[in-house]
């Protein structure tokens, strides 16, 4: 069974205009017998813990906003809304009945913020890495729950999920349509403390420093930052935050002496090394997107096109590391993570162009 709880009346962000269609698409698959599915749409979020115990889901589904801080938006008290942290949704379902669901799906934006960081109770997560359009979320999602439970073979999470991306991309044919999902899985509800050394590299390259390009980036002061925190978990097993030191997530050094970890680890420290330097020398030429990141004063109009020459280099840097993260985890049965759309083809390098 599937609960669906969905957002969709909120005066102060923009309309979600195929939530609606999504839930549609999934309510269809009650019609078709492939599972029953109950929908809350605007359901105040103080009845969530008794609508858990009656539904007793086996997935849970959300619909609506959510922000880079790592929150998502719900309905309180019937008419308002607020802000509730992804990690404390994850522990209140894991704290359901005969453990919760088995299977979450949290379709808003910068969902997967915060729930990298959330120790699973079990099953399977399925959240988004950054903004995405209604089309492509709505689209991802529904033929995700075709294709995990209208076949007559045995659900297949992550063969149903990759095929539903690879469908989504084929029709937009556009990068920045694209979804981008986090995925985390574990076996049980006594998960061990240290992850395996394959989901913790995952983990280590699922984080901002390789989601956007560096004309979108804040500061070079941060990137520079967060490739040395993840040269350093591959080296110590130990992940800390961009910002400040506050240990994340952890894998046992004995997992990190694998032969193949071995290798991985040797390649793309090396590659690491070569974003550093990238990101060195745009930094040195233009010094303040150190501290400010792009603006007029850091760039100049005139300047545009060197910066973007050396914007995109440090890109295909960071996607040449990414490029060995996605053969080591995906010969490990792990999704592959997106590349970083290359600076000078995004949409906010053609706005500057046209004010030239």
């Amino acid at each position: 069974m599937i609960l669906v709880w969905a957002t969709l009346t909120d005066a102060g962000a923009p309309e979600l205009a195929h939530a609606r269609d999504e839930i549609e698409a999934l309510e269809e698959l009650d019609r078709l017998g492939a599972c029953h599915v109950v929908t809350k749409v605007d359901e105040p979020w103080e009845n969530l813990t008794t609508t858990l115990l009656k539904a007793q889901p086996d997935f849970f589904h959300f619909i609506g906003h959510g922000d880079s801080d790592g929150t998502v938006r719900v309905n309180y008290a019937g008419e308002l809304t607020m802000d509730v942290q992804v990690p404390h949704l994850l522990d209140l379902l894991g704290a359901a009945p005969s453990g919760g669901p088995t299977g979450v799906f949290l379709n808003a934006c910068w969902s997967s913020s915060k729930a990298v960081n959330w120790q699973p109770h079990r099953g399977w997560l399925i959240s988004v890495d950054r903004g995405i359009h209604d089309a492509p979320a709505f689209l991802c999602a529904s033929r995700f729950y075709r294709n995990l439970l209208l076949p007559d073979t045995p659900p297949d999470v992550r063969n149903a999920l990759r095929l539903a991306q690879e469908s989504v991309k084929a029709e937009l044919q556009s990068s920045n349509d694209m979804l981008h999902t986090c995925w985390i899985e574990v076996g049980g509800q006594d998960a061990e403390k240290h992850e395996s050394a394959a989901n913790f590299v995952r983990i280590v390259f699922n984080r901002g420093a390789f989601r956007l390009p560096a004309i979108e980036e804040f500061a070079l002061e941060d990137v520079q930052l967060a490739l040395s925190h993840t040269a350093m978990a591959l080296t110590t097993g130990r992940l800390v935050e961009r910002e400040g030191l506050r240990e994340l997530r952890q894998v046992s050094i004995a997992e990190l002496q694998h032969s193949d970890v071995l290798e991985f680890v040797d390649s793309a420290i090396r590659a690491l090394d070569r974003s550093q330097r990238s990101l060195a020398v745009l930094a040195n030429a233009f010094p303040a997107l150190g501290r400010f990141g792009h603006t007029p004063a850091a760039v100049p109009t005139y300047e545009l096109e060197r910066a973007l020459t050396l914007m995109d280099d440090l890109d295909r840097r960071r996607n040449e590391v990414l490029g060995l993260v996605n053969k080591f985890v995906e010969s490990h049965g792990l999704l592959q993570l997106q590349p970083i759309e290359i600076s000078s083809s995004t949409r906010f390098a053609q706005h500057l162009r046209a004010q030239e």
